[in-house]
């Protein structure tokens, strides 16, 4: 009787974990121009559920004075930055200056009643280069997740406090002069989330807040350069106007690099292929510490392609680190 109340307890265990374990997703939301997000290789990243939100997002960047703050707040502008909290007046550290907040986009990660427990800070980095800053990160979402799992929400803000700092219309610059910015890095946390409306691949439109109700989430904003560039002289008149280019995958220039290689005359063509990809293939792409701003936010002329995978690559950064988390954050 005893063995039996033993693996009855076990089957009833076993289906808490697996009903657990499916209370929490993954959501990436592609923003901008929705022709960007073909260029996605979606197979790197199988436990992401995709979406996204074509409305214009505008990157405002200005030529920098020689003392001085720029004009207008640089950064993202838009419905999506906007009301997500991401947009140029939530700075950070990043003050007034030139430096261009949350280039990569944004992660959040959300409880059951959809309180944004998670917003992560305006900053750049990669695993190979900000090594402290990337695992920093990974180990508060983890914490986070694992505190949601047990039961705990995020302590929500009363609606009174949850007020938009930005006071420019949507999609309107934003003076530097007298703006409010995110000092404190504390960007929406204890916030319900926003009730966005996006799209699935078979173009039906989904509410972002029901989509986050009852299960932990951990989402990501991302654009693919698919913004709409403005470039404004060092006294914010607009001088330039653009949209960007296309980016091209580390997959599909691996495939175009290679086919280019292996036209070449070679005896044995196996060796030449393996000698590929582990030299130029890799030299080519690897990760860089270049800045998104020196590779897509002043070139309004055509990037070489070794530049648009660099520009890809550091893109999907955001997507790349919840990747590779995804089986202990879903444990």
């Amino acid at each position: 009787m005893k063995k039996l109340f033993i693996v009855l307890l076990a089957i009833v265990f076993s289906v808490n974990i697996n009903a657990e374990n499916k209370d929490v997703q993954l959501i990436a939301v592609h923003i901008g121009s929705h022709e960007h997000m073909s260029v996605l290789d979606k197979s790197a990243f199988p436990d992401f559920e995709f979406y996204y939100n074509d409305a214009k997002l505008i990157w405002y960047s200005e030529q920098q004075k020689m003392m001085g703050n720029p004009k207008y707040l640089i950064g993202y502008y838009g419905e999506v930055p906007e009301k997500m909290g991401f947009c140029a007046n939530y700075r950070g550290s990043l003050g007034k200056g030139y430096s261009f907040p949350y280039a990569q986009g944004a992660i959040y990660v959300i409880d059951k009643e959809g309180t944004i427990g998670y917003h992560l800070q305006p900053e750049r980095f990669t695993k190979d280069y900000h090594r402290d800053t990337y695992y920093r990160i990974v180990s508060e979402i983890h914490g986070l997740v694992k505190k949601f799992k047990k039961g705990k929400n995020y302590k929500k803000l009363k609606d009174s406090k949850q007020k938009y700092l930005k006071k420019s219309a949507i999609g309107e610059l934003e003076q530097n002069k007298g703006a409010s910015l995110d000092k404190k890095n504390e960007g929406l946390r204890g916030w319900q989330i926003p009730d966005l409306i996006i799209k699935n691949e078979q173009v039906e439109s989904k509410s972002l807040r029901k989509l986050t109700k009852g299960k932990i989430t951990v989402l990501v904003f991302f654009s693919l350069n698919s913004a709409h560039h403005i470039k404004a002289n060092a006294r914010g008149i607009v001088e330039k106007e653009w949209e960007g280019q296309k980016l091209i995958s580390v997959k599909d220039y691996a495939e175009k690099q290679e086919k280019k290689f292996m036209e070449g005359d070679y005896e044995n063509k196996a060796q030449a292929k393996k000698g590929f990809a582990k030299t130029l293939f890799k030299s080519a792409v690897a990760t860089s510490d270049n800045s998104i701003a020196k590779l897509i936010i002043n070139n309004k002329e055509e990037l070489a392609n070794a530049d648009k995978v660099k520009a890809y690559q550091q893109m999907v950064q955001h997507l790349m680190m919840i990747q590779k988390e995804a089986k202990k954050l879903k444990k």
